[in-house]
């Protein structure tokens, strides 16, 4: 619930596959995935520091959820 709710407030998601698990979404795309704490990281340096790649995922995750759930 807390990755849709993200979804629908337009805010870039960085998850865990066990967080994202049961949604239809893909790794960069709607969110960005991460298995370990390095990688999560990773990926929350990438939304900062990719303003275009943010706006990507809330756009994509916006209309998943939206026409999805």
């Amino acid at each position: 619930i807390k990755v849709l709710e993200a979804f629908a407030r337009g805010v870039p998601v960085v998850a865990t596959p066990a967080g994202a698990r049961g949604l239809d979404v893909v790794h960069g795309t709607h969110v960005l995935l991460a298995d370990t704490v390095e990688s999560f990281a990773e990926q929350c340096a990438r939304i900062v520091e990719q303003p275009e790649l943010a706006g990507h995922l809330v756009a994509s995750a916006r209309h998943l959820a939206q026409t999805t759930y």
